[in-house]
């Protein structure tokens, strides 16, 4: 019997999740610049056109999450800035080799392929942690939210 409830309390919730996922989603969706569309649209789908758009475009998100990351430790109490810091810092570490894993691949075995995932993977991973750094600044998140 706990375990029907536990099932149908799951379930009931799992709208919310799928809202709050696809609300990120959309709104990682949105933060690709106009400049990195047009350069995807003018590559002729080529992998090493698209990663050297992907790594222009990881300039730019790059930047953007500096500058949030930045102000938002200049408005915190000190206490919060540093546990801000210190999820930054393991956000920072776990990165390294996120991506790296998702391939799937050793990276001597990488073809141009696997680069153009992990260059995808990479800019994703940027824009989704701004957007995180963005709600906590907004107070829609929490240090306890997972975060990619």
């Amino acid at each position: 019997m706990k375990r029907l409830a536990l099932l149908l309390l799951l379930g009931a919730s799992a709208p919310a999740f799928a809202s709050a996922a696809s609300e990120v989603d959309a709104a990682v969706e949105a933060a690709y610049s106009a400049e990195h569309r047009r350069c995807l649209e003018d590559s002729g789908g080529g992998d090493i056109a698209m990663i050297d758009c992907n790594g222009a475009e990881y300039s730019r998100q790059d930047a953007a999450l500096n500058r949030v990351y930045r102000a938002l430790l200049g408005r915190l109490p000190k206490a919060e800035g540093a546990r801000v810091r210190a999820s930054q810092r393991r956000w920072l570490r776990a990165g390294k080799t996120y991506c790296d894993r998702s391939i799937g691949l050793p990276f001597r075995n990488w073809g141009t392929l696997e680069r153009l995932r992990w260059s995808n993977c990479n800019l994703d991973r940027t824009i989704r942690r701004t957007i995180w750094l963005e709600r906590y600044r907004d107070g829609r998140a929490t240090l306890r939210d997972l975060y990619r």
